[in-house]
């Protein structure tokens, strides 16, 4: 899974705000499901003080163009950040060992 963390020096309101991009479009199908399930999503949300939006669409076909699917997880804090693509990454290699089990 790939995870960029992009840091604005300003937002709208002033505040700094850091966000990570997980690339979740190459992942096998349980896997995308499981963490981009929306009460999934929200549950994180709420423990980690995130706010977590699933982007783009998913393409199957590696040489066409577009914006593949990821989780864009944003927050004023970077350590809720870091927590909650900790907490969507366990869930993804979850996924992955109970489907080669």
């Amino acid at each position: 899974v790939k995870v960029v963390y992009i840091t604005n020096d300003e937002t709208k309101v002033g505040a700094r705000l850091f966000e990570a991009h997980m690339t979740i479009n190459d992942l096998p199908q349980m896997a995308r499901w499981a963490v981009s399930k929306g009460d999934f999503l929200a549950q994180i949300e709420d423990q980690c003080n995130v706010s977590i939006v699933v982007r783009g669409a998913f393409i199957a076909d590696p040489k066409a163009n577009g914006e593949r699917l990821y989780l864009k997880v944003e927050s004023d804090i970077q350590s809720d950040v870091a927590r909650a693509v900790a907490q969507l990454q366990r869930c993804i290699v979850d996924s992955l060992q109970t489907a080669t089990n």
